[in-house]
């Protein structure tokens, strides 16, 4: 007897469960989210498509921003390697040379190492202009350093330096020819200066 008790307990659980079950047709019954008469369970899963769709469009934003966040990074390192660059000693010295000494001396006088610290001015400001030129700083960036002390130092050593660079410095090329990124940066820190 009591072994048949236990049965027919099991068997009403069992039931109940299947009474339950049986009451759940979708997923949303199960989730006891509400249900349009008229469109069924259309109208919920139009719900979630929207939802859906919302999401995606904020992680999509988000991505731009972190995008535009990482190109602001090598922007910021491009223009930070440049700096460098031309703050190195050696450029330094030889932009000193430029200004206090050679200017004042004609091209004809200038020593061998004279024209090897002109050519290591040309040098570096041709960098500067593949780099500026190439768009590896970003352009409202380029317009700060050229309006900067940096921009200044451009025009002062490019006109400096205005007969080593009309002279041959190769065979077939003067110096505004070969260093022609150093000519279109004096171009552009004129220009820039001249807003300012």
């Amino acid at each position: 007897m009591r072994r048949r008790n236990e049965k027919a307990a099991e068997e009403g659980l069992f039931e109940a469960r299947n009474a339950d079950l049986r009451g759940m047709t979708s997923p949303k019954r199960a989730l006891n989210l509400p249900i349009n008469k008229r469109g069924g369970d259309r109208m919920n899963w139009d719900i979630a498509a929207n939802i859906a769709e919302v999401i995606t469009s904020v992680s999509l934003i988000f991505a731009i921003i972190q995008l535009i966040r990482e190109k602001g990074s090598e922007n910021t390192s491009a223009f930070f390697y440049l700096h460098q660059y031309l703050s190195q000693e050696q450029f330094s010295i030889a932009r000193k040379k430029v200004r206090t000494e050679l200017f004042k001396k004609n091209y004809e006088e200038w020593t061998e190492d004279d024209k090897e610290q002109a050519n290591r001015v040309c040098a570096s400001y041709d960098q500067a202009g593949i780099l500026i030129s190439g768009k590896v700083i970003n352009p409202k960036t380029a317009r700060g350093f050229l309006s900067s002390s940096w921009g200044i130092s451009i025009i002062d050593q490019y006109e400096c330096l205005d007969d080593f660079l009309s002279d041959y410095q190769t065979p077939a090329q003067t110096g505004k020819e070969f260093f022609h990124h150093f000519t279109w940066l004096y171009e552009q820190a004129k220009k820039n200066q001249n807003r300012g």
